[in-house]
């Protein structure tokens, strides 16, 4: 008859030995921390391109406001702005403008589906680019696409993605052109 007294005695010195208990907590919570930075670090991220943005518009903005003598056209604030915000690459093409005159004295009703993409590839319907003219009020949306930092977080599975993992940073400003 075979003992099984051995066995006991090895599992009862296994069970009161904490050689690793470091190792098993660092594998158990060494992830989460992971996970928890690159949330952070994309978090950040999107905040300082958001920023960016918006202070690029607010800029270019401020040069059509003055500037009205001489209107730019659709490609020279596009690259005004892509001048402003050195943080985009390829802005030039990943970038799309949305200008239209509003009336004042009407309720504004802004259309919240942002069309995020000047791809030529891809056929939806042309969104408008008015020309600024004396006194008017203008409502300016620019919207860039760009890729995320870490393609696999918390922060960047929720975003709306575009085409080819793209999602879209939208920044949007209210101004009155000054009378020449």
């Amino acid at each position: 008859m075979i003992s099984s007294r051995p066995f006991l005695q090895r599992l009862k010195r296994f069970q009161r030995d904490e050689d690793g208990n470091a190792t098993i907590e660092f594998v158990i919570l060494f992830p989460w921390f992971i996970f928890i930075m690159m949330m952070s670090i994309e978090a950040g991220l999107a905040s300082s391109r958001n920023a960016m943005l918006e202070r690029s518009l607010e800029q270019t903005v401020r040069a059509i406001r003055i500037n009205t003598a001489s209107p730019p056209n659709y490609n020279q604030v596009k690259k005004m702005i892509c001048d402003g915000a050195p943080i985009f690459a390829k802005c030039d093409t990943r970038l799309l403008l949305e200008m239209e005159e509003i009336d004042p004295r009407a309720p504004l009703t802004v259309n919240k589906n942002t069309q995020c993409n000047d791809d030529p590839e891809i056929i939806k319907p042309t969104r408008g680019y008015a020309t600024v003219g004396d006194n008017t009020l203008m409502l300016l949306r620019a919207c860039i696409m760009t890729k995320q930092f870490f393609v696999v977080n918390g922060i960047g599975l929720d975003m709306p993605r575009i085409k080819g993992g793209f999602y879209g940073i939208v920044a949007t400003t209210v101004f009155a052109s000054e009378p020449s």
